[in-house]
């Protein structure tokens, strides 16, 4: 083999292992790419779907704030009352206790069962004076605390796996204090709405971002 020949053999090597090299750089270049795009498109999807959830659960609470300042303590509060707005704001939750957690109104099947919400964040805050909202989990005691085995049933999903039912519900959560005449705080009035079984919310949401 010639000089010449050798040296046009090894520049065809070193072409041809430079070209793979550069299509291989240029392909992971693409695909990172593609997959940054794709993240960053996800990333976008998942803020609007909070802020379209945040604006949701913020709007009825506020409204359900104005009806009740509209009102004194005496007069906002009764089973009746809670009963209509929780209707009218398709509410699946909506009670009042006074401040150390004793049930006063709404829907409690048995107001003499040892009160759970010194557990509750939201409902703590509430009783200093914040109006709150947020999203909470409710485990089978607490639903039926709040409601009983018509809340349980209403919240209640089949689990994935296919064995036995899920007793707990995920929550759009609010807690709103109630002041008397006197501009003390007098109830917490708290409630909210199962996204269990919101199929309406989640198809609103669907359509929005795709």
């Amino acid at each position: 083999m010639t000089i010449r020949r050798a040296l046009l053999i090894s520049l065809t090597v070193v072409i041809t292992i430079s070209s793979v090299i550069v299509t291989a750089i240029s392909s992971w270049s693409l695909r990172r790419d593609v997959f940054r795009e794709a993240q960053e498109r996800i990333n976008s999807s998942l803020r609007m779907m909070q802020t379209l959830y945040d604006e949701r659960l913020e709007s009825f609470t506020r409204n359900i704030r104005i009806e009740i300042l509209s009102l004194s303590a005496e007069s906002c509060c009764s089973d009746s009352i809670l009963g209509s707005l929780k209707r009218r704001y398709d509410l699946d939750i909506l009670n009042a206790s006074n401040l150390d957690g004793t049930p006063m109104y709404g829907d409690y099947p048995d107001r003499n069962r040892l009160s759970p919400l010194e557990s509750d964040p939201l409902w703590k805050k509430a009783r200093s004076g914040e109006t709150v909202w947020g999203t909470v989990q409710l485990d089978s005691a607490r639903l039926v605390f709040e409601g009983g085995d018509t809340l349980i049933e209403t919240v209640m999903i089949q689990r994935a796996s296919g064995n036995g039912i899920l007793q707990r519900g995920l929550f759009m959560w609010f807690a709103i204090p109630v002041f008397d005449a006197a501009g003390d705080i007098a109830l917490v009035m708290y409630g909210g709405r199962t996204l269990n079984h919101n199929d309406e919310f989640v198809d609103r949401l669907r359509e929005l971002l795709f």
